[in-house]
């Protein structure tokens, strides 16, 4: 009795007097404040952001503050020292020796980008007058909680403590490059040209980090405010109506939209100089001072850090369309709601919220898609810096040169492809053949034991392992034959054996594992079409032939460049290696005759898979020929039959079926080169 008149109790106190929800604050405007009185203060920008904004005439926002030409002139002189200094200095010139050594295009895109990058900053704290840093001010000051006046110096001190870091990075280096300039200075050397060196690097070195701490924040304050709008959404998720999640959503979309109104050509900026940095350190990394080398790398760790902390705030903000559709699949919604919550749906899968590097979103898609490509940039600037591009000078003494030139460009341009493979479409491509393999799939990895699951991914599991072990051999030859002595080549030259190794290898695996389930595919196919021969009507057949047709196509999309990329390096390996056998140690002779074994296989194994998938069309005329048919399925088992003539199933190079015809013509074209190859050395011989 008691726990009914309790309960009655709670419903009546509910109903009368509704809890209230707090309206949604956010204390990001405190580092915002912190960084622009700090670049108000140093005269990095004539503005006081935190002026108040006011409407003129034609409806536009303007900051009402009162802007002395001292302070303009003091914002923009030391932009103009940078230029002049680096125009005094020759930074601008393209270094003489960038035929000999094109490696320093690196360094001068270095520069450039640095430079760049300054005066997008610039842009950026002057935009529109300062008005579109006083709109994010001011976006920021509505949603405010408290002001800084009333929470305690404790409090603020923790609110505050990623951007306080963050700023004194660059008061530390302006002191650290005077105590330098002091210490190293020189009466020797010229003064004017000392003092000149000393004020550009103090400016530029103060703008740079002063840039890089402004993306970090921005950084750091959206994911503060994902944070903050999850937990309102999380807190009051009993309480909510649509009209409440409806302002929640304008307000966010507001502030980062006047967020990335200011910071996403400068967060792109921030990418591409941290990209070029990254490549012109690679080639000295024996030249850079400990202490350096440390902050370069922890520089390298904020960048790839920031990265990731802006995909969580786009994966944090799409929360907001999952709540929306919970509550409608929970009919927590009127239904005069319906309508408008479609249009907020479609507008936030259009328009996700998030910072953005220029035009790009930042999200997890993004920010693999930058990691997954660093590798390649660093490879691709080892080549250059090891030489690989040019053409020996013994060429015309040695035409069989060609070949082996042609074999280094062929494994570089294989990666890309293989790169480009696996990022095809957004991964897309690799999305749709993963999802049709699932849909055939009989049972699943949680339903059949370990030695089942073995025996079926053994030949996948070998090849993965194959990747591995080359690497591992690559770092245990590279300690043995280690030399001091070698210096940066030394490194330069291990960072690209290691790199080439790894990606060429699980290139390879990925073009063996797709021949492998081709064929297989192609196995149960015959399979299933003789166990049901019995049963099958034309319904059947044309119900399996859809879904064989729809998988190789995808898996066509994936692998038919990448499979013409293995066999056209293969090729041109194989030309390189027959025409030296006898300087070939043993060892590697024995991998190099088992490549060769594999490479014949893979292409029989998928001509053989195009044999088994025709084995479709037999089975149907079969079936016709015995008048298994139905008289009104005629005309289809012809349209039938022609397709599959004019379109038959099977792994492509490129746009080439393979077939044992195919096999054959690249078998014979094999054989004719290496004939060539050693006729050149026989010549050179002799």
């Amino acid at each position: 009795m008691k726990n009914a008149e309790s309960f009655e109790k709670r419903i009546f106190r509910v109903i009368n007097y509704p809890p209230k929800i707090e309206p949604f604050t956010s204390e990001i405007y405190l580092n915002f404040q912190l960084f622009h009185k700090f670049v108000h203060h140093t005269f990095l920008t004539p503005y006081n952001y935190r002026a108040p904004l006011t409407v003129d005439v034609n409806g536009k926002h303007v900051m009402k503050v009162e802007k002395t030409m001292i302070r303009k002139f003091a914002s923009w002189i030391p932009q103009l020292i940078v230029f002049a200094t680096f125009v005094y200095l020759g930074g601008y010139k393209i270094p003489k020796s960038l035929k000999q050594n094109p490696a320093g295009l690196y360094a001068l895109f270095h520069t450039y980008s640095a430079m760049s990058g300054i005066y997008i900053f610039a842009y950026t704290l002057n935009k529109n007058g300062g008005t579109s840093m006083g709109k994010l001010y001011s976006n920021c000051l509505q949603i405010a909680g408290r002001r800084c006046g009333e929470i305690g110096w404790i409090a603020w001190i923790k609110a505050t403590a990623v951007t306080i870091v963050l700023l004194t990075m660059p008061v530390l280096r302006f002191m650290k490059v005077l105590v330098l300039a002091y210490l190293s200075f020189s009466e020797k050397q010229g003064v004017t040209g000392q003092i000149f060196q000393t004020i550009f690097l103090i400016i530029i070195n103060f703008y740079m980090l002063t840039f890089l701490a402004y993306v970090y924040v921005t950084t750091a304050q959206c994911h503060k405010l994902s944070k903050d709008s999850v937990k309102f959404l999380t807190q009051n998720r009993k309480h909510l109506t649509f009209e409440m999640i409806l302002s929640h959503y304008g307000v966010i979309k507001e502030v980062i939209g006047n967020m990335n109104d200011c910071s996403s050509n400068a967060l792109f900026a921030a990418m591409f100089i941290g990209a070029s940095s990254f490549c012109t350190y690679l080639g000295a990394l024996d030249q850079v001072p400990t202490l350096e080398l440390v902050e370069i790398l922890l520089q390298f760790v904020g960048f790839v850090v920031s990265l990731g902390i802006g995909a969580e705030s786009s994966a944090n903000f799409q929360s907001i369309s999952k709540l929306i559709f919970d509550m409608w699949s929970n009919n927590e919604f009127e239904e005069r709601d319906e309508s408008r919550l479609t249009i907020v749906l479609l507008d936030m899968a259009q328009n996700p919220i998030g910072l953005k590097a220029h035009s790009f979103l930042v999200t997890y898609s993004l920010m693999a898609t930058l990691v997954s490509w660093l590798p390649q940039i660093v490879m691709f600037a080892t080549f250059i810096s090891l030489g690989g591009y040019k053409f020996p000078k013994s060429f015309q003494q040695n035409p069989a040169g060609l070949y082996v030139l042609f074999h280094k460009y062929s494994a570089i341009s294989g990666i890309y492809i293989f790169a480009y493979t696996l990022n095809k479409n957004g991964g897309a491509s690799m999305g749709k053949l993963y999802s049709n393999c699932l849909q055939i799939a009989g049972k699943r990895s949680s339903e059949i034991g370990w030695i089942t699951w073995l025996k079926a991914t053994a030949t996948t599991i070998v090849f993965l392992i194959m990747s591995v072990s080359h690497l591992v051999k690559v770092l245990i030859s590279a300690y043995f034959s280690f030399s001091k002595n070698r210096g940066v080549m030394q490194q330069i030259q291990l960072t690209f054996l290691i790199i080439i190794n790894f990606c060429m290898f699980t290139f390879i695996a990925f073009v063996y594992i797709s021949i492998g389930q081709c064929y297989k595919l192609s196995k149960d196919s015959v399979k299933y079409l003789a166990h049901n021969r019995k049963n099958l009507t034309l319904e059947i057949i044309l119900t399996h032939y859809d879904v064989l047709k729809e998988v190789t196509t995808n898996m066509n999309e994936c692998s038919s460049i990448a499979l013409f990329a293995a066999w056209f390096i293969g090729a041109s390996s194989f030309c390189t290696y027959f025409g030296a056998l006898d300087e070939v140690p043993t060892l590697e002779l024995v991998q190099i005759m088992m490549q060769f074994a594999g490479f014949v296989a893979s292409l029989g194994i998928c001509a053989e898979s195009s044999a088994n998938f025709q084995s479709i069309s037999k089975v149907i005329f079969d079936m016709w020929s015995k008048h298994e048919f139905e008289e009104r399925d005629e005309s289809r088992v012809t349209l039938v039959l022609l397709d599959m003539a004019q379109n038959p199933i099977g792994l492509k190079a490129h746009s080439f079926l393979v077939t044992y015809s195919f096999m054959a013509t690249i078998l014979g074209t094999i054989l004719t080169y290496v004939v060539i190859f050693m006729q050149f050395s026989q010549n050179e011989k002799n």
